[in-house]
């Protein structure tokens, strides 16, 4: 659904007239709430992945902090 560039003015509408002419079965209205509840669904969408991925990231730097206390104590123990 990218065939608009973002600096684009009037993308949004642009997009709707597209749609109307796809749908012509649908009103205007329907059409924006559709794009405003797919919007919606995307930043959600988004937001569970970006926690994903920060969890992730926490969880590799839990690994490597209990690696590197190991490490720690086994060079402790040697001495």
């Amino acid at each position: 659904m990218e065939q608009y560039p973002p600096e684009l003015p009037n993308r949004r509408m642009l997009y709707i007239d597209r749609m109307l002419r796809e749908l012509s079965h649908k009103s205007r209205s329907q059409l924006v709430l559709a794009f405003r509840e797919q919007k919606l669904e995307a930043l959600k969408l988004q937001a569970v992945i970006a926690a994903k991925q920060q969890e992730e990231e926490e969880e590799e730097l839990r690994a490597a902090e209990e690696k590197e206390r190991k490490r720690r104590d086994q060079e402790h123990k040697q001495v």
